[in-house]
C-alpha cells in the first residue's frame, strides 16, 4: 500500500510539475535566406540624393544604369554603396571617408582584401571574379567593383563607368 501511495504521489508531482513549465510554442517567422541572431549593417536609402546627403559625399547615378539600390553600412566610418546593373553587368560603387589605410571593398583575395597594402590613390585590380578601381578625392574614398566572372567587360567600358564617377566635383565649403 505504501508503494502504491508513492506511486500515486510521485506521478502526481510529475504531472504538476509538468503542467506548470509547459508554455506555448511560439511561432517565429524567419524570411528565407535570413540569418537568426545576426544584425543586418545595411540601410537602404530612397535616393542617390539622400544617400549622398548623409554620407557627406559626392555620387551621382549612371546613366543607362538599371536595377538601382542605395544602401548605407553600420561602420566607421559610415559607408555608402551605389547597386546598379549596367550593360548587363552588377556593379557597386562603395564611398567612405575611409583614409588609404582602409580597404572598404569588402573583396577577399589569396591571404587578404583587394587592396590591402595598396599606397596609391589610384588602382585598378582584376581578378578571376570582378573588376575593381580604387581612387581618393578630397571628399574620400571611392571604390567601383564590376562583377565579372566571364572576363566579358571591356576595360573600356569599365573605365567609362569608373571616369564618370571620378569627374564628380568634390564637395566643398558648407557642403564639406
Amino acid at each position: 500500500m505504501k508503494k502504491f501511495l508513492s506511486l500515486i504521489l510521485a506521478l502526481s508531482f510529475l504531472l504538476t510539475f509538468a503542467a506548470c513549465s509547459k508554455e506555448e510554442a511560439k511561432e517565429e517567422t524567419i524570411e528565407e535566406g535570413a540569418i537568426s541572431g545576426v544584425a543586418n549593417p545595411m540601410t537602404e536609402i530612397s535616393s542617390i540624393e539622400e544617400l549622398s546627403e548623409i554620407v557627406n559625399g559626392a555620387l551621382t547615378r549612371i546613366e543607362g544604369a538599371t536595377n538601382e539600390k542605395y544602401f548605407t553600412y553600420a561602420v566607421e566610418p559610415i559607408m555608402a554603396e551605389y547597386q546598379f546593373d549596367f550593360e548587363g553587368f552588377s556593379c557597386r560603387l562603395r564611398f567612405s571617408k575611409a583614409d588609404i589605410t582602409q580597404d572598404i571593398s569588402g573583396v577577399y583575395v589569396d591571404d587578404g582584401t583587394a587592396f590591402e597594402g595598396a599606397t596609391d590613390e589610384d588602382h585598378y585590380i582584376t581578378n578571376d571574379d570582378c573588376k575593381l578601381h580604387r581612387w581618393f578625392t578630397s571628399d574620400g574614398q571611392y571604390i567601383l567593383i564590376v562583377d565579372d566572372e566571364e572576363d566579358a567587360m571591356s576595360f573600356e567600358t569599365f573605365e567609362k563607368i569608373s571616369n564618370t564617377f571620378q569627374s564628380l566635383e568634390p564637395l566643398t565649403g558648407e557642403d564639406a
